[in-house]
């Protein structure tokens, strides 16, 4: 190969490698288990010929570049995809400390399955509402709730596989449809 196409192919195999290393990780997350081993022979393959073609090339210093170059792109695009795929759910927590407003209350207004709880924190009582949502949903959730109660303390933690309770028939049906259309 000449010196500028085997740079240039190495580089496209560490977009590629670092690509479905970041969609296995996904798969693994969210228990598809099979898609992810099948990902991760197919990500092994790349890294193998593309590492192959570094080593066999350590005259060409331009192909250990195109690799390097190649992974800190993958990273950014990888990372880009991700957050455009937005799967998996959120546990969203709000802890609220004014009383005026009830945050749970009007989150259910507008359709949001939340669970009140009271709590006590430094200067007295608060509301601490809980719900889980889409990750795909995850802002807009978010701006809701600033909207409702500018103050409140919001935290958010990944959601592994839910089950159960009033989301059990959304999660079930979700579980079931093809990678491509689920939230």
């Amino acid at each position: 190969m000449t010196d500028l196409v085997l740079p240039l192919v190495v580089f496209i195999a560490g977009v590629a490698d670092v690509s479905f290393g970041t969609g296995r990780m996904m798969m693994v997350t969210t228990g598809l288990r099979w898609q992810a081993a099948i990902l991760a022979m197919v990500q092994i393959a790349v890294f193998v010929g593309a590492i192959g073609a570094v080593v066999t090339n350590l005259d060409n210093w331009m192909t250990a570049a195109g690799y390097i170059l190649g992974w800190g792109v993958g990273t950014f695009l990888a990372m880009w995809v991700e957050d455009r795929i937005a799967h998996g759910y959120r546990l969203v927590q709000i802890i609220n400390r004014d009383p005026a407003i009830s945050v749970s209350d009007r989150l259910r207004e507008t359709g949001v399955r939340v669970t009140r709880m009271e709590g006590y924190g430094l200067n007295g009582p608060v509301e601490v509402a809980i719900t889980v949502t889409a990750r795909r949903s995850l802002e807009q959730l978010r701006r809701r709730i600033v909207e409702i109660a500018p103050e409140a303390f919001i935290t958010v933690e990944r959601a592994e596989r839910p089950q159960g309770g009033s989301f059990a028939s959304e999660f079930t049906i979700s579980r079931r449809l093809p990678l491509w259309n689920r939230r």
